[in-house]
């Protein structure tokens, strides 16, 4: 970078902030399109951008008006937007100091006005900017200039939800203890590339490898050691891998290894690699080596489960014949003469027009609806006893909240909010999560710090903020019983009321591994009997309305 360009004084720590988003030589993302086509209109200019300001660059992950995808940061109008932490506007740029020798001000594409509003992170770092620019010289009216600002923080909010996202899928698809995929991830893989394979009649293999004698290993040296060699498998097997291979941990000593692309010949190559690199490690207690089953896609194979059975066949047949070996069940079942075993998935005076203010409101709930249906899934994958269950309470929420007067805006921020109710659990370790028993005391103390988990993640997003009633109250009582907080009464936002009725009717009709599902009548009873205690007694009046039994609740009441 030239010398003469000047640069925060945070500069490193603000290069950090940066890289750490991963946005940088990204593909082009719709949401962000979306949002430099509105900044050109509001502003009434033929170029908009979104800049990210590297080290020696600015790299553009949005453009309109123009095709060029990055420049040099020495170029960059952008590099004072940072410097300034706030709106730059250059009405002309051939008067101002700073840029009428710039190439771009003198040569093409002869910039004459600029805008820019900068990117600015929740711990204070500027990332880039979302500019605006014209070949005339201009200004921008007060509206405008609060447009562009506004939607500099919607650019950032998606940044941040992009983040998010991402963060979460990785939590929710990885391995905890080796750091590679987990069972729910590789089967979801495995199952869009089955189907791409049939569709397209490109070649998929699957290699499955199980630990020779692994028992043993951890009889003789304790469990944790065990722990040990499987966290040290997971890179040894990744470095003999190409991108595009898929290695996860398929169960206890298991490994899988998806290999699109990949015919019979090389699929057992990259088999016959896995198996030499762990044996010729250096292990430190005792050697270790492993077997392998490979099979690859061919027309009597009819589903995902049928290539599953076929390397694992494969895979017990290499311990039949003594392990530390990889055998293909193409070549098995020829060898054995078996062929036939062959045949066994913001504020209105930001705009100029209120017709573009709708715009940008339907356009960020799309993205933000369609971001958080995908959190809810991921969270359905992490925890299949309550598979479905986020879907259910969303819409029976949606209905109540309606029934009592909500409004379409107050009814979207229900939906969204009963979809993350325990994004927070994200946060929580699979080993209280899932626990079979009962948990102790210093477990529940770290599974009711869910809700704030929940708050920590989503209150950094704007958007996001008016649905967070859900994710953070949804635990509190109404005699003041519950937590995080311990409100009580109205003190308990009014989506968290209506929901805590529809979650409790939702989980108590459930079927768990240590209980079956309560019948309808015992649920409805214990509603009841909770009325003014755990819920709302308006909320509980509502619900039994809802759904058709509001007779029981002045019944019930009366016997009381």
């Amino acid at each position: 970078m030239a010398a003469s360009v000047p640069v925060p004084r945070n500069e490193e720590e603000r290069l950090c902030a940066l890289y750490r988003y991963s946005l940088l030589d990204t593909l082009p993302e719709q949401a962000f399109n979306d949002l430099v086509v509105l900044a050109a209109q509001i502003c009434k200019t033929p170029v908009s951008l979104i800049s990210l300001v590297d080290r020696d660059r600015q790299w553009f992950k949005a453009h309109f008006g123009v095709e060029v995808q990055e420049t040099p940061r020495e170029l960059a109008f952008c590099n004072y937007t940072i410097l300034s932490g706030g709106l730059l506007v250059v009405s002309d740029a051939r008067k101002d100091p700073r840029f009428r020798q710039n190439p771009l001000v003198s040569g093409p594409p002869y910039i004459r006005f600029y805008a820019g509003a900068p990117l600015i992170t929740s711990d204070g770092y500027a990332l880039g900017t979302l500019c605006v620019i014209d070949t005339v010289p201009r200004k921008l009216r007060k509206s405008q200039k609060e447009a562009l600002l506004a939607l500099a923080r919607q650019v950032m909010s998606q940044i941040e939800l992009r983040f998010q996202s991402r963060r979460l899928e990785k939590l929710a698809t990885t391995d905890c203890l080796t750091g590679v995929s987990n069972v729910r991830y590789l089967r979801e893989r495995l199952d869009e590339l089955f189907l791409q394979a049939r569709r397209s009649r490109q070649p998929l293999s699957l290699v499955m490898m199980d630990v020779d004698h692994f028992k043993a290993y951890n009889d003789a040296f304790g469990h944790p050691e065990g722990d040990l060699v499987l966290q040290k498998l997971a890179p040894i097997m990744q470095a003999q891998l190409r991108p595009g291979h898929v290695l996860g941990r398929y169960g206890g000593e298991e490994f899988m290894v998806i290999l699109p692309q990949t015919d019979q010949e090389a699929a057992v190559s990259v088999a016959e690699r896995l198996r030499q690199a762990i044996e010729r490690h250096p292990w430190l207690l005792r050697p270790i080596t492993a077997s392998f089953g490979v099979a690859t896609l061919c027309d009597e194979v009819q589903d995902v489960n049928e290539l599953i059975e076929e390397a694992d066949q494969a895979l017990y047949n290499s311990k039949r014949l003594g392990r530390n070996r990889v055998t293909h069940y193409a070549a098995m079942a020829l060898e054995e003469g078996v062929a036939e075993m062959l045949q066994v998935s913001e504020s209105a005076a930001y705009f100029p027009s209120e017709r573009l203010k709708q715009r940008l409101y339907r356009h960020l709930e799309r993205v933000y609806s369609a971001t958080i249906e995908g959190w809810s899934r991921i969270l359905d994958l992490r925890d299949k006893e309550t598979e479905g269950h986020s879907q259910r309470v969303t819409e029976l929420s949606v209905r109540l909240a309606e029934q009592m007067g909500f409004s379409d805006r107050q009814l979207l921020y229900i939906r969204w909010g009963a979809l993350l109710h325990d994004i927070g659990k994200i946060g929580i370790p699979d080993s209280i999560l899932h626990k079979a028993g009962p948990l102790t005391e210093e477990e529940w103390a770290i599974m009711r710090r869910h809700p704030e988990y929940a708050y920590e993640m989503l209150s950094s997003i704007p958007f996001l903020r008016p649905a967070l009633d859900i994710p953070y109250c949804h635990h509190e009582r109404w005699d003041g019983s519950g937590y995080p907080r311990g409100l009580r009464g109205e003190e308990i936002p009014l989506a968290a009321r209506i929901f805590a009725v529809v979650d409790v009717w939702d989980a108590l009709r459930s079927d768990r591994p240590y209980r079956k599902g309560w019948p309808e009548e015992k649920v409805l009873e214990y509603l009841c009997d909770q009325s003014g205690h755990h819920f709302d007694p308006e909320v509980v009046a509502q619900f039994f309305k809802l759904i058709g039994t509001q007779n029981l609740l002045p019944n019930r009441q009366k016997a009381a």
